[in-house]
This record gives structure tokens, sequence and C-alpha cells, in this order.
């Protein structure tokens, strides 16, 4: 009854927000104020490496397409975000997949709540050392970026950030919430606990990121609490500099304290091309197989 009366307090708090800003705004038609934002990115590279019965290919990743929605009503602010993930190079199956498709209702002071599918709580709060494009973050311990069937709140006091995440799947055997997340930040920093409560497993971490002028620092520590089994430790740093407007180098390390892990190091650079396009390299060097993986692409953005 538990995940029952989570879904059912969610769906209430937004049909009474939604409700009650619908009350105070002396708009007779919302729809006339509904901003509509498509948005997004197309990326392709060629990868490379020199590791056993490996072939140089060409790739896309991290192509996606959507549309964000938001309208003012009264106080509040209703939104939302449909958007697909995009395999360019597929054979047909499966080539479009949901990214993210959520609707929520944002109430100065008090936060937004939102339901569907969304980003995790972990990303923003932990995993702040993932910089590359397509290279890097190996060594960070977190659930799926993306969640299905999920409610989730967020709120910034003052300069605190906090928000909590639930998914509850369709299992009429299991009452629980499936996984919870709760995350807070303070100035760059944030930690963040998820429990997965059908497998057991228990999440902490703890990521940082801060600007100072061209150059950029980040990290995270994170830790997997498996039910069984041996605990396992991540971390990962990363750093950029901007050598001028328009190039900018980056590097990072990330290893875990698994036996046979002896880390990945990796390297990039990225050039802008204009306002909406980016050429990017990246190269990361396996310390266990002794490889070396390079990735070579654009990303364009709109």
């Amino acid at each position: 009854m538990i995940k029952q009366a989570i879904i059912v307090s969610a769906i209430v708090a937004l049909a009474s927000t939604s409700a009650y800003a619908a009350d105070t705004t002396k708009s007779k038609d919302l729809l006339d104020k509904i901003n509509i934002t498509p948005f997004g990115e197309i990326r392709a590279q060629v990868v490379a490496s020199d590791a056993a019965g490996v072939d140089t290919n060409i790739t896309s990743s991290d192509t996606k397409i959507g549309v964000k929605a938001d309208a003012i009503a009264g106080i509040a602010k209703v939104f939302g975000e449909l958007s697909m993930d995009v395999d360019v190079n597929g054979n047909g199956d499966d080539d479009i997949t949901t990214r993210y498709g959520y609707v929520g209702v944002s109430v100065p002071v008090y936060g937004a709540l939102s339901i569907g599918k969304q980003v995790s709580i972990q990303e923003a709060f932990v995993d702040k050392a993932d910089i590359f494009y397509n290279g890097g973050n190996a060594g960070v311990q977190k659930m799926s970026a993306k969640l299905t069937n999920t409610v989730k709140y967020e709120n910034t006091i003052g300069r605190i950030k906090v928000g909590g995440l639930i998914q509850a799947t369709d299992d009429a055997s299991n009452e629980e919430v499936d996984k919870l997340q709760l995350g807070a930040e303070f100035m760059d920093v944030g930690v963040a606990y998820a429990k997965d409560n059908v497998t057991d497993d228990t999440y902490y971490g703890v990521g940082a990121s801060r600007q100072f002028g061209k150059f950029l620092v980040a990290g995270s520590l994170s830790v997997l609490k498996p039910k069984s089994g041996t605990q396992t430790k991540g971390f990962e740093i990363a750093a950029g500099y901007d050598m001028t407007t328009d190039l900018t180098l980056k590097a990072g390390f990330s290893d875990t304290d698994a036996v046979s892990d002896d880390g990945v190091i990796t390297g990039g650079t990225e050039y802008k091309l204009g306002y909406s396009a980016v050429a990017f390299s990246t190269i990361d060097y396996d310390r266990d197989a002794e490889d070396w993986t390079a990735r070579t692409g654009l990303s364009i953005t709109f």
C-alpha cells in the first residue's frame, strides 16, 4: 500500500496545485501562455582502438530530439518534456527510444514536483566529473541515468539545492517503493543517497565541480554496497582548461577498488565551430587491458 499511497499523493498534489494556479490566473485560456521549445543534438564519431578484435567503426551516440513545454498559471508554472534517443546508424530495430517524458508543476518557495521518466538524482548531485564527449566516466557507482515510473521533487532554498526521487514500477508483488534517491548540494558540492529496494543495493556519493577562470576541476567519490558480495568504491577526477574561447583541453582519471581494475586515463579536446557545433576528440587508455580507444567526431545542437 505504500507505493499506491505515494503515487496517489503525488497525483493529488499535481492536480491540486494546477487547479489552484488555474483559479488564481486572470487568463481565460491557459493554452495562450504555453511555450513550446524544440531541442536536439546530432552526434557522430569515428571510433578506433588497438584492442584485439575491434575494428574502426562509425557510430552515433547521444543523438536526441525532443520538445519542452511550460506555461504560467497564476503563481505556478506547469512544465514537461517529451524526448527521444535516436540511433542514426541503426538497422531499423529500436532505433528510436524514449529518452525522457514527464509533466510537473513548480511553485515558488515550495519547489517542483513531476512524474514520468526522468533523470536520476545521482546524475546532478554526484556525477560531476562526466565532462567528456563519449569518454571517461568509468568509476562512478550509480543507478541508471534514466529512470521510468518516477515521482521527483526539486527545490532551491537559498544556496542549497535539494532533490528526491522514487521509482514505483508495475510490480504487484512489491508493495514498497522500488528505488529511492535523495540529494543535496551547497556551493557546487553535492551528496546523494540511493536505495534499490528490489535488489537491496545501497549507494552513497559525493561530487563537486568548480570553475576557476579558465580552469574547471571536478570529481566524485561513490560507494555501492550490495546486499551480498563485495562493496565497491569508485572515484573520478577531471579537469579542463580553456586555451581560447573556442578550444578546450580536458583530462581525467577514473578507478574503482575492484581487484582487477587499475583505472582509465582519459584525455580530450573540444573546438567550437560557431554557436551550436563542437568538434571533439577523446581517448581512453585502459590500464588493465593496456589498450586505448579513440573517438573523433562532431556534435551539433539546436
